[in-house]
């Protein structure tokens, strides 16, 4: 690796002090695959068994070279669809909290405009 100053100084530290032979657990390689794969079935229901041998042979080649161990795409598998179940309902109670502020926002809105047009604190 050439020598690019401080840079090529704190990646060489990195990987000195931080890398290890293999990657953390879950790979996150296979988890974001997975979550695509969740994604376009959600919208896009036929088009998502495309998909599904990519993933695979991604998962098991990470293992293959030694990228990952088993275990690592496991873990995958279990917390992928935790992951995606919790998104989708902090999605769905974020969407319905922005209704809300919008509601509350029209209510006061209203009740202002109501209150100037009566002159009820002018009077």
């Amino acid at each position: 690796m050439p020598n690019s100053g401080i840079f090529s100084s704190l990646q060489k530290f990195i990987q000195h002090f931080g890398e290890q032979p293999t990657g953390a657990f879950p790979s996150t390689h296979i988890a974001i695959s997975w979550l695509i794969l969740f994604l376009i079935k959600k919208y896009y229901k036929n088009k998502a068994a495309f998909l599904l041998p990519f993933i695979i042979l991604l998962s098991f080649s990470t293992v293959y070279i030694k990228a990952h161990y088993f275990i690592d795409i496991i873990g995958d598998f279990i917390i992928v669809p935790i992951y995606f179940i919790l998104a989708n309902y902090f999605y769905n109670y974020s969407s319905k909290r922005k209704e809300v502020i919008e509601h509350s926002k029209a209510l006061i809105i209203n009740t202002i405009e109501y209150v100037k047009q009566k002159n009820i604190f002018t009077k």
